[in-house]
């Protein structure tokens, strides 16, 4: 009987060519070298399945799962966790660069704790050519990083290694937030999550990526999330079943007066330098809860640029800092 890989890796790729060759190429040049890959083509309509094939014909370690159909990232990624043989998971996005000696580490500290069920690390944000925007340390107290993942999504989802044990899959009405949802269902299960100190990813942050729309709609989802996870702990089952997405979907962003929405497009056209409308979302802000809170900075901002932004952060005391986080 053939042995089992040690590690299955998965990655869904829905018209990734300008990139997919980095990423592909940061998995098979990995230090450690028992490993399946698993690309799932999820209807690119782009050369992406050429490329994957290419590679495929000269490493047998891929696995190609082709979509003919764009199926999205959560059933994709779910069609991988089923056929995976590896003792453990390690996801990949077609964008980001693996650090080669990123398996070698996280199945090292997998084996050696064996009460962890995932573990994740830190992670370099690099730009569309790559330059370093920043690097982020991972949070190593794992009571710090519990406490963190109960208020928002505080792990890079590409940057995993999880323990495959069949039970826990990606759920389909999670859009934007499958990741989280998971990590959740993780914790309510009473399986442990932490991370090691090392960086084992480098992330690349694109700006067409910044959209109003997805970032309403995952705030609103991680509120379902959350509602979700603390039904588990005081019922032992929540009510996801019951849960219909499209009454999300079916919000008019532009006019809704939900305070996650607005919220989230104030940030989203500041980010996407459109004051005129940042000015628009926080004056109706300011008119639903009042001028004493974080949008006030942002709403400043808009008549003298971002500089000023930066120049308030700096000189923010840390506790409100992560306020404005929040």
């Amino acid at each position: 009987m053939k042995n089992l890989p040690k590690v299955s890796v998965i990655m869904s790729v829905y018209n990734g060519e300008r990139y997919l060759s980095q990423a592909i190429e940061s998995i098979l040049n990995q230090t450690f070298k028992d490993f399946e890959f698993i690309i799932i083509n999820d209807g690119s309509t782009d050369n992406s399945l050429k490329i994957i094939e290419r590679y495929k014909k000269e490493n047998k370690r891929i696995i190609l799962i082709n979509n003919r159909i764009n199926s999205g990232l959560i059933k994709s990624l779910n069609s991988g966790l089923k056929i995976a043989k590896g003792k453990y998971i390690a996801r990949m996005d077609d964008d980001d660069i693996s650090i080669n000696t990123r398996f070698s580490l996280q199945y090292d500290y997998l084996e050696k704790h064996p009460e962890i069920f995932l573990v994740a690390g830190g992670v370099i944000l690099i730009d569309e050519g790559g330059k370093v925007i920043k690097k982020v340390k991972p949070i190593k107290k794992r009571q710090r990083l519990i406490k963190r993942l109960l208020i928002k999504n505080a792990l890079f989802h590409p940057s995993i290694m999880f323990r495959n044990t069949k039970e826990i899959f990606y759920r389909d009405k999670m859009r934007y937030v499958e990741d989280y949802d998971f990590y959740l269902n993780i914790l309510s299960r009473g399986k442990l999550i932490s991370n090691i100190s090392s960086y084992v990813l480098k992330c690349r942050i694109r700006p067409n990526s910044i959209s109003s729309l997805n970032r309403a709609y995952q705030r609103l989802f991680l509120e379902e999330v959350k509602k979700f996870y603390y039904q588990r702990l005081q019922y032992g089952k929540d009510e996801y079943d019951k849960f219909d997405s499209k009454k999300i979907f079916d919000l008019d962003l532009n006019m809704s007066d939900n305070k996650i929405v607005i919220e989230s497009n104030i940030i989203s056209y500041f980010a996407l330098n459109n004051f005129k409308k940042t000015k628009k979302y926080c004056n109706v802000y300011f008119h639903k809860y009042g001028y004493f809170n974080k949008f006030f900075i942002y709403y400043l901002a808009t008549f003298f640029g971002k500089t000023i932004l930066g120049i308030i952060i700096k000189f923010t005391p840390s506790n409100l800092l992560r306020y404005m986080n929040q």
